[in-house]
């Protein structure tokens, strides 16, 4: 870079449009996770460019650990379900006990248990089904294999998380019975992990795993793997700090899913593929009939709209495959983004008007393919680059009209 590329470049650095653009940019980089949920559409372009790099991503994929059973259309609209809310207990506690009996080495119920009102427990009308389906926990736990069930947690007027009653008690649940918290991160990608919330008679706090975490730990523990998921620095540290690890997402094509009506009429590869597997149950029904309205349980991605029963999956498939990550710090995301926009605004001011377009798409584009690399081979999602967007759309705008001239747009 000669002497007068210099000169140009910091007179271009001087001007107050770059001063404005550079403290806006670092503003949205430091502010990332607070602007992302003051406004949900730039975690939707985020998931969004992810579901751009999952589909370029030619690696082939499989499903080591987890079997998802859905209850479908066809499932829950046709008898014995009839479609019928909340879901008939004695239904799921038979697809529970099939995937059991068949060699699941953990049993989950993605389905809300939830009390129809403020204590535990339920109508008197659905006693005989709750009865079964408690029995049928009571015999599979009796076998070594854990039942892992919801529980939600909703915010108080404190804005602290207040636990959900469930129609049992935790003192019916048989030893062996896992509770976990139901409850997403507002970003998908996240794998929810711990959250503190109050107990029921509103005393005392407890520290409650994810669903998804306490499937993993009763994996492990069935399955005898150490050291275990929850021992893992990673996971301590950002348990201890009240923080999320990030994880991957495997194609919808490679999941090894059945229904729950197959479970239910002894359908042979449907019961086989419960053998020494994780075995989720949940729902993937529409609201209105077979195909018809929305999902009932639908949720946003990097692959687009999936059930809850697909996110939870996921992140079972993650944690035990390692296959996570912690954020990147906002200090560092904070620097590498300062450094990417002057990076930007040296090439812009100190390249002649001929090479001013290529050099500038190139160091725009060269951290988008860093942030495909890193999401394809790693696991890493590098959203901090997000902010940059600013600079490149101001030079845009500076390519265009300074020194009054009209320029082609890059």
């Amino acid at each position: 870079m000669n002497k007068e590329s210099v000169t140009s470049a910091l007179r271009g650095l001087y001007r107050w449009q770059t001063i404005v653009f550079l403290f806006l940019t670092l503003l949205w980089a430091y502010k990332f996770q607070w602007l992302e949920q003051e406004f949900p559409f730039l975690l939707t372009a985020q998931l969004t460019f992810h579901q751009l790099l999952s589909s370029l991503d030619w690696r082939q994929q499989r499903v080591n650990w987890v079997t998802l059973v859905q209850i479908d259309d066809d499932s829950f609209w046709s008898p014995p379900l009839s479609g019928v809310l909340p879901t008939n207990r004695a239904v799921l506690a038979d697809v529970g006990l099939l995937a059991a009996d068949h060699g699941a080495l953990v049993v989950a119920f993605d389905i809300q248990l939830k009390s129809p009102s403020p204590v535990p427990g339920d109508d008197k009308i659905r006693d005989h089904d709750n009865k079964h389906l408690l029995d049928v926990i009571r015999k599979i736990t009796g076998r070594n294999r854990p039942v892992v069930l919801t529980i939600g947690l909703v915010p108080s007027d404190k804005g602290e998380w207040e636990r959900e009653p469930n129609i049992f008690r935790d003192n019916e649940l048989p030893h062996g019975t896992r509770l976990g918290h139901i409850n997403l991160p507002i970003d998908p990608r996240q794998i929810p992990l711990d959250l503190t919330a109050w107990e029921l008679d509103k005393k005392s706090k407890v520290s409650l795993d994810s669903f998804a975490l306490k499937i993993v730990d009763a994996y492990e523990e069935a399955a005898h793997l150490h050291p275990r998921t929850k021992d893992q620095p990673v996971i301590r540290k950002a348990i201890a700090n009240n923080e999320f690890v990030y994880g991957g997402f495997l194609k919808n094509s490679v999941w090894d899913r059945v229904t729950a009506k197959d479970l239910l009429r002894g359908d042979n590869r449907a019961l086989e593929m419960c053998r020494n597997r994780v075995v989720i149950i949940g729902g993937t029904w529409h609201e209105f009939g077979n195909l018809r309205g929305p999902a009932a349980d639908e949720n946003v991605s990097p692959l687009g709209p999936l059930p809850g029963l697909f996110l939870h999956g996921n992140y079972v498939e993650a944690l035990l495959s390692n296959n996570f990550r912690p954020a990147v710090p906002d200090k560092v995301a904070v620097l590498i983004d300062l450094g990417i926009a002057l990076l930007l605004y040296v090439l812009f001011w100190s390249a002649t008007r001929k090479a001013m377009r290529v050099k500038v798409l190139l160091a725009f584009v060269l951290p988008l393919l860093a942030a495909y690399v890193a999401f394809a081979n790693v696991g890493s999602y590098l959203d901090f680059i997000a902010p940059v967007s600013l600079v490149f759309v101001h030079l845009l705008v500076e390519s265009r009209w300074y020194h009054g001239e009209r320029k082609a747009v890059l």
